[in-house]
């Protein structure tokens, strides 16, 4: 409780742990001030915010602040500062230590924050793959299809999604693809041409690269496979086997 001559009337406990400092009713709101408040910058923030809140209030209304002291000990302390003006002009004042809480939001908006960066780079990611003439295929680590962009698509001549079928089965030679997926899966690298499989049972040559998909732990996750259809290729198709439905 402050009274009309700017001086601490009561403190309880609580107050006192907080700040670790005592004042006694000599102590004017001030004083104290400059113990919680070494930084006159900041101190002179804090007084400002006070004056400009007490203005705009009315007796009854609680005027909340979040405030950060330095208590006796020099420790930082985020503090909830919830005043009141009393009918008699009594200054009520609590005060709560909030810092853990205050630690844990900033926590959590940077989490946040960091979130939606690396969202904001998968999606651009994705868009590249998406809109990339080239087709583009993300495989599992069992070597089945988990995203094939348009190109991918169109290129294979499929109209709907892809995702769930096995990589092997749009190539000539399944056994092959697999021997490659699992080589680029432990952690190398393959380049070449290979003879692809249309939905039509038709055939066509391409130049493939296939690269293992790497997670920041530096674990394998996945492989992507990148083709070009090769222009020697092009209207020369050739039935053969069917291919995935």
């Amino acid at each position: 409780l402050i009274d009309h001559d700017d001086r601490f009337a009561y403190t309880n406990r609580q107050f006192v742990d907080i700040s670790g400092y005592e004042p006694d009713s000599a102590t004017t709101s001030a004083e104290w001030f400059r113990q919680v408040f070494p930084d006159d910058d900041y101190r002179q923030e804090v007084i400002d915010a006070w004056h400009s809140d007490l203005e705009r209030s009315v007796p009854g209304r609680i005027r909340p602040r979040t405030f950060t002291i330095r208590d006796r000990a020099g420790t930082k302390k985020t503090i909830l500062s919830r005043a009141v003006t009393l009918p008699d002009g009594t200054e009520y004042v609590t005060c709560e230590d909030i810092t853990e809480e205050a630690r844990a939001y900033r926590l959590l908006v940077a989490d946040i924050a960091d979130l939606r960066r690396q969202e904001q780079e998968l999606l651009i990611k994705d868009r590249a793959i998406a809109s990339t003439r080239r087709a583009v295929a993300l495989l599992a680590l069992d070597g089945v299809v988990t995203y094939a962009n348009a190109a991918y698509l169109a290129l294979w001549g499929y109209p709907a999604p892809v995702q769930g079928s096995p990589f092997s089965g749009f190539w000539e030679h399944p056994d092959k693809i697999r021997m490659i997926i699992r080589a680029v899966i432990g952690g190398g690298a393959w380049h070449g041409e290979l003879v692809g499989l249309r939905k039509d049972g038709t055939r066509f040559t391409v130049d493939l690269l296939g690269t293992p998909i790497v997670a920041e732990s530096g674990r394998v996750i996945g492989m992507m496979a990148a083709a070009t259809r090769l222009p020697k290729e092009q209207g020369k198709p050739e039935k053969t086997r069917n291919a995935p439905t």
